[in-house]
């Protein structure tokens, strides 16, 4: 019973993450649809949602080196080439 509900709040979550994807009415940053990626397990899809924000300069990038939503990812060598682009996208920015 217990994994037939959590399989149900992930296809829940699935539709959820579609529909905010798909909103255009409303606006949620790739970096939150990465980091809900993250939670259902979906390394891949998160990946391409945190490319997809560094390309849109998106200012809650500002949280990727710390966020302790992302550890699992952290070894990751296109995360470390993100954060490494993002770093120095920042450097930049700041002189």
């Amino acid at each position: 019973m217990r994994l037939h509900t959590r399989l149900l709040d992930k296809a829940r979550a699935r539709t959820l993450l579609r529909g905010a994807i798909a909103d255009r009415e409303g606006y949620v940053p790739p970096y939150w649809i990465a980091v809900a990626y993250l939670f259902l397990g979906e390394k891949d899809n998160a990946v391409q949602w945190l490319q997809r924000a560094c390309r849109k300069n998106d200012p809650t990038l500002g949280w990727m080196k710390v966020d302790p939503m992302l550890d699992s990812i952290r070894s990751d060598q296109r995360y470390v080439e993100l954060l490494r682009i993002f770093l120095k996208q920042a450097v930049y920015l700041c002189h």
